[in-house]
């Protein structure tokens, strides 16, 4: 196996792995805003003007982590980008033989003129 494709491979995995991970996190994060906002909505002590706020802090923590999503698939992009950027394609060990035998062919022929 070729070390492009095994490097390539393990990107891929550790793509995979973010993606569950942070799914996992976000469906957390969601949970604990969905208790919240309801525990806000049913407690009258808390002035308007804080519901405002801690509504405010939720949606900059949603941002947040959806920005840093987007940073993360970025740098995943740019990583495949160079694994995806073709090598010059090496001559196969037949070609590279045949291309030896008759450059020792032609090696002889000249040698015989002498």
């Amino acid at each position: 196996m070729e070390y492009g494709q095994i490097s390539k491979q393990i990107m891929e995995f550790q793509k995979l792995t973010f993606t569950n991970c942070f799914n996992a996190v976000v469906l957390l994060q969601d949970q604990a805003t969905s208790v919240m906002s309801r525990t806000v909505q049913q407690n009258t002590w808390l002035p308007e003007q804080g519901q405002k706020m801690i509504q405010s802090w939720v949606d900059t923590c949603r941002q947040e982590r959806e920005r840093f999503r987007t940073f993360v698939d970025d740098g995943f992009s740019y990583v495949e980008t160079c694994f995806s950027i073709e090598k010059p394609v090496r001559k196969t060990a037949k070609k590279a033989k045949a291309v030896k035998k008759k450059k020792v062919a032609k090696a002889k022929k000249q040698s015989r003129k002498f």
